[in-house]
Order: C-alpha cells, then structure tokens, then sequence
C-alpha cells in the first residue's frame, strides 16, 4: 500500500472510511431506571458500531424515551 500518490499527496485517500452505512456492524439500545451525568442527564442511550478492516469506532446518542432514540439512530444511518 503506498500511502502517498505519485506526487507526493492524497496520504490518506487509501484508508477506508468505516463511518457510512456499509460500515454499521450493530446498534445497542440502553434504558436506565435514572438518569446520569455520563448519559448528559438522560435515561437513555444509543450507540451505533463501525467497522471496516481493522478501523472501528462508535456514535451514542441520548434521550430519556426509547422512541426518541430510535429516531435519532435511524435519521444518523440514513444521513450517511
């Protein structure tokens, strides 16, 4: 793999993006009894997983209801 192109640019244009649709592995909903300072002061929580290759990495999202987050899950995988 040659990180740069033929004139010295473009370093990273060979690293695949994990970040798009194609990259979603899974989606882990949580709801808590209360909430919590590490949950920004919501019941809830989302996180979206990526993966590709040996890059991964994950998005949360909050709300204190479950319908609240599934919206913000679903409008943040079809913005990708």
């Amino acid at each position: 793999m040659n990180l740069l192109d033929g004139n010295g640019k473009n370093a990273l244009q060979n690293f695949k993006n994990p970040f798009d649709k194609d990259g979603v592995e899974y989606v882990v909903f949580k709801i808590h009894r209360t909430p919590s300072i590490f949950r920004n002061d919501k019941k809830g929580e989302a996180t979206v997983y990526f993966n590709k290759g040996n890059t991964d990495g994950s998005q949360k999202f909050y709300s204190d209801e479950f319908k609240d987050l599934v919206n913000q899950v679903d409008n943040f995988i079809n913005s990708l």
